[in-house]
Order: C-alpha cells, then sequence, then structure tokens
C-alpha cells in the first residue's frame, strides 16, 4: 500500500483575511440579474461551499448551485448587481466557479458603486444608467475554480457591485472582501464592535485547521460545530491564539460573553475625539478594579518594594511582606530540646 500523499493548503491573499460583505448572513443582497434561468441569482451569495447534487434537476434543466443563465444568442453579456452587507473600501474578491466545468464563462469585470440608497427593484434601465467604476480588469477564468482578484480601487467607498460576465454562463460563490466604513450616528449607544457587521476582522491567527477565527465574530449564535474557531490538537508546547481588531474605536463597557465571544463597547466619541472616563484615567502603576455595580476605581501601587495586595473585608491595602534572613542566630526550641545556633550560619534547609 503506497503512503498518503500529503494535500497542501493554498496560500490565500492576505485580503482573504478581511470581510466577505458580500455575505447574505450579514444582510448582502443580489439585486438584479440580466438573466437566471439556470441557477437563480441568489445562490451566489451562499456562505457555504457549492455542492454538486448528482441526478438533481429541475424544470429548466440539471440543478446548479451558483448563479447561472443562458447562453447567448446575440451580441452583449449577463450581469448581477449586489448590494453590499456594509459601505466598504474593497481590496479583493474571491470568483469561484466550482462545480461549473463545461458552463463557466471564460471571462468577467467587476464594477462598483456607491449609492445613499435603493428601492430594491430597481429596473435593467436603471442599472444601466448608473456611473459604475471599474474595481478589475476583465479576468479570465477557468472552470471548477477559484480565482483571487485584487481590487484596482481600495479607497472608494462601494455600496453596490456589477459583476459581469463574458458572454454567460454560472458562478458558484462570489465574495468581496473590504474593510467596512461605518459611520456611528449616535455615539453613546452600546454596540458590538469586534462584530463582522460593524467593521471587525480578523488580524492573525495562530493556526485554522477545523474552523476560521472570523466565525467567531459572525452575526447571530454558531449554527452548529463547524461554524466556530477550531484548531487542530497541539502536539508541542504553547497554545493557539488569534488577533482581531475592532471595527472602531470605543471605551469599553462589557468584556467578554462566553457563549457568543462578543465584546460590548460603548463609543464615547465627542467633537471626532473618544473622551476617557475613568476606566482609561489611571495614571501610571494604577491596578484596576470594581467597587460597585457600573463603577471602577484604581488602587495605586506603592513606591515601596517587597508589597503585595491584600483585602481587609471592605478594600485593598499594600502590605509589607517579610524580610527573609539567610542567617539565623540565637535559640531555637523543639519538644524540649534546645538546638542552639552560632551567629551568621547560613541554613539552606532545616527539617525538624
Amino acid at each position: 500500500m503506497s503512503e498518503p500523499s500529503v494535500i497542501e493548503t493554498p496560500v490565500l491573499p492576505d485580503f482573504t483575511n478581511l470581510i466577505n460583505v458580500a455575505d447574505d448572513r450579514l444582510g448582502a443582497k443580489a439585486l438584479f440579474a440580466s438573466d437566471e434561468f439556470f441557477a437563480v441569482k441568489e445562490r451566489i451569495l451562499n456562505a457555504e461551499p457549492a455542492v454538486f447534487i448528482v441526478g438533481k434537476y429541475d424544470d429548466n434543466g440539471k440543478w446548479m448551485d451558483g448563479w447561472e443563465t443562458r447562453r447567448k444568442r446575440h451580441l452583449g453579456n449577463d450581469y448581477l448587481v449586489i448590494k453590499l452587507a456594509k459601505p466598504a473600501k474593497i481590496q479583493g474578491f474571491d470568483i469561484d466557479t466550482s462545480n461549473f466545468t463545461g458552463n463557466f464563462p471564460p471571462a468577467c469585470q467587476i464594477e462598483g458603486i456607491k449609492l445613499e440608497q435603493d428601492n430594491g427593484n430597481e429596473s435593467a434601465e436603471f442599472w444601466t444608467q448608473q456611473n459604475w467604476q471599474p474595481l478589475t480588469n476583465m479576468v479570465s477564468l477557468q472552470g471548477n475554480s477559484h480565482h483571487y482578484i485584487a481590487s484596482e480601487n481600495t479607497d472608494s467607498v462601494i455600496t453596490h457591485i456589477r459583476l459581469s460576465i463574458y458572454p454567460d454562463g454560472g458562478v458558484a460563490r462570489f465574495k468581496v472582501y473590504g474593510e467596512v466604513s461605518v459611520q456611528q450616528q449616535d455615539h453613546t449607544a452600546t454596540i458590538d464592535l469586534v462584530a463582522l457587521e460593524n467593521g471587525g476582522r480578523v488580524i492573525a491567527y495562530s493556526d485554522a485547521h477545523f474552523g476560521h477565527p472570523r466565525n467567531l465574530i459572525n452575526p447571530g449564535r454558531g449554527i452548529n460545530m463547524g461554524d466556530g474557531w477550531e484548531t487542530k490538537r497541539r502536539r508541542a508546547p504553547g497554545f493557539d491564539w488569534c488577533i482581531l481588531a475592532l471595527g472602531q474605536t470605543g471605551a469599553i463597557e462589557n468584556y467578554l460573553n462566553a457563549q457568543s465571544l462578543n465584546l460590548g463597547i460603548r463609543n464615547r466619541i465627542i467633537n471626532g475625539a473618544m473622551t476617557i472616563d475613568q476606566r482609561f484615567g489611571g495614571s501610571a502603576n494604577t491596578l484596576l478594579y470594581q467597587t460597585a455595580q457600573n463603577t471602577t476605581s484604581f488602587v495605586v501601587a506603592p513606591s515601596v518594594s517587597n508589597t503585595y495586595l491584600s483585602w481587609n473585608g471592605s478594600g485593598f491595602n499594600w502590605n509589607s511582606l517579610p524580610v527573609a534572613s539567610n542567617t539565623v542566630s540565637g535559640t531555637v526550641k523543639v519538644d524540649g530540646t534546645t538546638i542552639t545556633i552560632a551567629n551568621g550560619v547560613k541554613i539552606g534547609r532545616a527539617h525538624v
């Protein structure tokens, strides 16, 4: 029996650590498609990997997990308009043609625009009249493949995407990675700043063998065991870790919810600058502690060394440690037996 081959994990671009703002779980919507005869447009935004079901057909032919149009019998091309879950500065894309082999589009182009609002039922004429900004050049596509494409415009805030395929065909999944641009209107409101929908993102992690740490900050409760962050078994010293960036600056009000792993944050932004309350107002070398419900205070570290913090029943106090000596002199009396120790003798151990 031959040895099993090692499956190498592809190195993904850095932008895939950002938020997929075309995720339907976050609120992204497929608004308009020039054609969706073989497979409806909404499937392209599904967060789950595309599947292929042998022998599954519907009224229009073979059922495909994605968006698929009819063959073009005239000049032109098909396109899909997507409303992103949040306005974002787009950094890159994943155009996934999984399971589309003889029916994938040979090429595509991606454009974006910022709209203040839409009704969700705009016509083809409305979308063709918009001033779309190119986000990519023409991209060649292959069947049954992921295509990771960096955005050509990473500075503009985008709300809607147009995916144009040439001339027709099917795309299984389409992901748009970007930096969320959140405009917080109520600066006294409590929001979850580490949540994906508010701009939270994964910066780095030690391992994501079974589940990406991005799942930690997905909306809602975890669906199942796979909808979380899980690492492979560690057989070496150390521990696993991930670093999450908050979407905005804020004053931490609730630290951690063990069930959902969400940080509760209260923004305190006045005139564009964050005011610092007492939880961040301590001087150097102070310890923060809770004095009452919703009330915090500081314990100031003493200037004297060899001290420890103790609780006296109503508050914290600093106490001095007993000074240890490495010389013993005098008399030690044990069970009536007198042991005399001369001055200046060092004792490393004492056994009685």
